[in-house]
């Protein structure tokens, strides 16, 4: 079997100031405009990605957290038996090349890597990245995006994948899209092929 994947962001964030002036005229600038638009073919190199998941309505009670290894996801089920993407292969990923995590709803703020990370937690996502401590924490339709589409990606290793989601002040309702490549050396076959990577 050959497992492909392919991807596209765009993101833009663009406003416009304007000011009223007594003679009725009105004086304007624009700021901003379009900031990422990726087109993501498959393999393993840069700007390509094999390898995608996603999970949404992750409720987390208030007080409570839940934990997810981005390089297996091996303890959760989207639908398509545990550890599997949605096509109901098994999922297993090397490098990140995006990870977005939104707060779908709720009354409460959602945190990530609310506490001093164990060694098992992803290192590129420091501790109290998102929290209340810090006045981070997502608020309902909050989003944070680690996107990196260059050769190397963001290291996913056996002892540091590990990413934290908590609730505080109330329950949440989260959503994680991971995009990633699951071999990260580029003269290597398994990159596209079999069903077990």
């Amino acid at each position: 079997m050959t497992r492909s994947a392919t991807g596209t962001l765009t993101l833009q964030a663009k406003t416009t100031l304007r000011n009223q002036l007594a003679d009725g005229a009105i004086a304007q600038f624009t700021v901003g405009g379009p900031i990422v638009s990726a087109s993501l073919e498959s393999g393993v190199e840069a700007n390509q990605i094999n390898r995608c998941w996603q999970r949404k309505a992750i409720s987390i009670l208030s007080g409570g957290f839940v934990s997810f290894n981005l390089q297996t996801l091996a303890a959760n089920d989207i639908g398509a038996g545990l550890g599997n993407d949605g096509l109901g292969m098994p999922l297993f990923i090397e490098e990140a090349v995006l990870l977005l995590i939104r707060h779908a709803g709720g009354a409460g703020v959602l945190e990530i890597n609310p506490i001093t990370p164990p060694a098992a937690d992803l290192k590129w996502v420091r501790a109290h990245t998102a929290s209340v401590a810090t006045g981070g924490g997502l608020r309902a339709g909050g989003v944070r995006l680690w996107f990196e589409p260059g050769d190397e990606g963001l290291d996913l290793d056996t002892n540091s994948s590990v990413i934290r989601l908590a609730a505080s002040g109330g329950d949440v309702s989260a959503e994680i899209y991971l995009w990633g490549r699951t071999d990260d050396e580029a003269s290597s076959s398994s990159s596209s092929s079999t069903s077990s990577g």
